[in-house]
């Protein structure tokens, strides 16, 4: 009934404000519903296509770029490069293809790749979308004559979200461009985010400070047989028995 639709009144899940008609439903014709003022037609959450065909299909040979530098300023400013190795060239740019065993350190990465990477299947992630992560990991050491040159960055690939949710599962948003009143174009996009994790440490030797710890450890043993000496001399006048078992 009209009176049960309140003017101006909206419901968390529905798709506008009540005009204060009570209606029969477009969709059941034995069911009456509360009208509401939005935009026609009210978007269906339903994946494109029919939910048969990856709207990102033939992306998967699309290649992506990466680029990263690091630093390590405790260590000086020549401890800093970039994962572009300094003997890369245009042509190997433009030729290579990241692959964790013939050819780890080239950073441009086929987007099929990534998702194969992380262990999932380009045809799924192409109905909804998807977020992946790109780590890169460097794991650093300069002792024993090591410098930048042999600082070499370690790629792996995960997804982020959760590719078995029921409520909009994967990478999708939508966006509106409007025109005269009362009109809109609405589009839903779907997609592959990409986030970038670095992470890092660098160890040296330090020969000052390795200096400086052992002499710090040596006081401190001194101090504690000077404290070690003055409890056994106190302990030893306040017992006589004591005195004559330890120097007898």
């Amino acid at each position: 009934m009209d009176k049960d639709c309140i003017i101006g009144r909206y419901l968390k899940l529905g798709n506008g404000l009540m005009t204060g008609k009570c209606i029969t439903s477009d969709k059941n014709i034995k069911v009456r519903t509360c009208q509401v003022d939005s935009w026609c037609p009210i978007e269906q959450s339903r994946p494109p296509l029919n939910g048969i065909t990856p709207l990102l299909l033939g992306t998967q040979d699309f290649t992506v770029l990466v680029k990263n530098s690091i630093e390590f300023p405790e260590f000086g400013v020549a401890y800093q490069r970039r994962n572009i190795l300094e003997s890369a060239t245009n042509t190997y740019l433009q030729k290579c293809l990241y692959h964790p065993k013939t050819d780890p350190y080239c950073p441009t990465i086929r987007i099929g790749d990534i998702v194969n990477f992380a262990n999932e299947n380009y045809n799924n992630v192409g109905l909804t979308g998807a977020v992946f992560s790109i780590q890169i990991n460097w794991d650093c050491s300069f002792d024993w004559g090591k410098t930048m040159k042999d600082c070499l960055p370690k790629y792996s690939f995960s997804r982020k979200d959760n590719p078995k949710a029921i409520l909009s599962p994967g990478f999708n948003f939508r966006s509106a461009i409007y025109h005269e009143e009362n009109r809109r174009t609405l589009t839903r996009n779907i997609g592959l985010k990409f986030i970038i994790e670095v992470e890092g440490e660098g160890r040296k030797f330090d020969s000052t400070k390795f200096i400086l710890a052992i002499g710090a450890s040596m006081g401190l043993f001194a101090v504690v047989c000077y404290l070690t000496s003055f409890e056994l001399t106190f302990s030893t006048m306040s017992h006589p028995m004591t005195v004559i078992f330890v120097f007898n």
